[in-house]
């Protein structure tokens, strides 16, 4: 099944992330990976489950800066939170294999490692993006 947005739907809807991203607080925005099952919705607080690594999403550019894992364990899920604290949205990760939202060669994490993604968030369009678009 293919889904496909208008360059002016993608327009609209990257603006609308990047407001409830950055545009709520003052603070940072973060992309949060977590082990265990996914709450039911981002509404609801992570309970039981292991925050693994934060990443920072640079303001501007829905980039996300890499840095080390604080805990090890093997990603299931994560957490995009935006400048005001909030959690926003939360999906599920798998390697290129599965069938997660965003995909790695491996979820499995060891503290200290670095984690990279090496994309930008194209969170709103489940089309292909050229990384220059």
């Amino acid at each position: 099944m293919d889904f496909r947005y208008s360059a002016a739907a993608q327009y609209a809807l990257s603006a609308v992330w990047k407001e409830l991203i950055e545009g709520s607080g003052d603070g940072d925005a973060w992309l949060e990976f977590y082990d265990g099952a996914m709450p039911k919705t981002p509404d609801d607080s992570v309970t039981t489950q292991r925050l693994l690594v934060r990443l920072h999403i640079r303001p501007h550019t829905m980039r996300v800066a890499p840095d080390n894992a604080v805990l090890s364990g093997d990603a299931t899920w994560a957490r995009i939170v935006g400048a005001n604290g909030r959690a926003i949205a939360d999906f599920d990760v798998s390697t290129k294999k599965g069938d997660g939202y965003m995909a790695f060669n491996t979820t499995t994490f060891m503290k200290g490692g670095p984690v990279s993604v090496l994309t930008r968030m194209a969170i709103f369009s489940p089309m292909r993006r050229d990384d220059e678009d």
